[in-house]
C-alpha cells in the first residue's frame, strides 16, 4: 500500500537507525527505497547489510535531495509514497496511521502527520495548532507549514 522512499547522502551514521525505523513499523510498508546520491561516506554499506530484510538501493550521481526523491519517486511501486530522511527515524505506528488517513480521506493527495523533536535526550512536541491527536482535513497545508508554528511535517503523497 505504501512505499518508504529515503534519500541519502553522507548519513553514514544515522542511516541504520533510520531503517530499523521503518523495518519495526506496527504496518510494513510495502518497500523501502534508498536513493544514494552520490554519499562519499559509508552509509550504501550500511545500507547493503539491510538488503536481505526487503531494503532496495539505488546509487546514482550526486544530484540534490529533489532529484534523490524523485528517483525514488518514479522507482516506487505503490500509488503512496512516505518520505523519510535519511536521519530521522519513525515512531512504530507511523505507517498505520498514514494508512488509516488515506482509508479514511481517499480525495486527499497528501497525508501528513506531526513531529517530535529529540533535544537533549528528550522528545519537544513543537506548538501547533493540530497537535495532540487531532485527525482531519487542513484547508491549506502548506500556510500551516510555512506560518508561524514553522512546522515540519513528515508526509506521504500519492503519485500522480
Amino acid at each position: 500500500m505504501i512505499s518508504v522512499v529515503i534519500p541519502l547522502y553522507n548519513k553514514g551514521p544515522h542511516i541504520a537507525k533510520t531503517l530499523d525505523s521503518v523495518l519495526a513499523q506496527t504496518v510494513p510498508p510495502a518497500e523501502i527505497i534508498v536513493v544514494d546520491d552520490g554519499s562519499t561516506d559509508d552509509g550504501p554499506e550500511v545500507v547493503r547489510r539491510y538488503l536481505d530484510r526487503g531494503v532496495r538501493l539505488i546509487q546514482q550521481a550526486n544530484d540534490g535531495v529533489s532529484v534523490a526523491r524523485n528517483r525514488g519517486v518514479e522507482e516506487a511501486a505503490c500509488e503512496h509514497v512516505a518520505f523519510l530522511d535519511a536521519d530521522d527515524w519513525w515512531m512504530p505506528n507511523h505507517i498505520e496511521t498514514l494508512a488509516r488517513l488515506i482509508q479514511q480521506y481517499p480525495q486527499a493527495g497528501l497525508y501528513s502527520t506531526a513531529h517530535l523533536i529529540y533535544r537533549d535526550q528528550i522528545y519537544v512536541r513543537p506548538r501547533s495548532s493540530y497537535a495532540d491527536g487531532w485527525v482531519g482535513l487542513v484547508d491549506d497545508f502548506f500556510s500551516l507549514c510555512t506560518g508561524a508554528c514553522a512546522c515540519q511535517f513528515h508526509y506521504g503523497l500519492r503519485k500522480a
